[in-house]
């Protein structure tokens, strides 16, 4: 296998989060090595996964600029990709 991207997502919308990783799983450039709805959650992931880039919803339980901010610190190499619908 070549080498893809590692990617975890976070969002608290189920339907929103299974429908990327179903989606963004299905090229081969793209390896989804876990999911999670929640800031806390996000941040496990980083830790456990260190995928190469953390797709996070902006308004998810614990907030997303905070798992941002966390990850970012103990994880400087991980890549953060926001996602949102919200228009603010």
């Amino acid at each position: 296998m070549k080498n893809c991207i590692r990617l975890g997502i976070v969002d608290d919308h189920p339907l929103m989060r299974d429908g990327i990783a179903m989606t963004l799983g299905r090229e081969e450039d793209f390896k989804v090595v876990a999911c999670g709805g929640s800031a806390r959650e996000a941040v496990a992931i980083a830790k456990e996964h260190v995928p190469d880039i953390m797709l996070l919803d902006v308004k998810m339980p614990g907030g997303g600029f905070e798992a941002a901010q966390q990850i970012s610190a103990s994880q400087p190499d991980i890549r953060i990709v926001f996602l949102t619908v919200s228009e603010r």
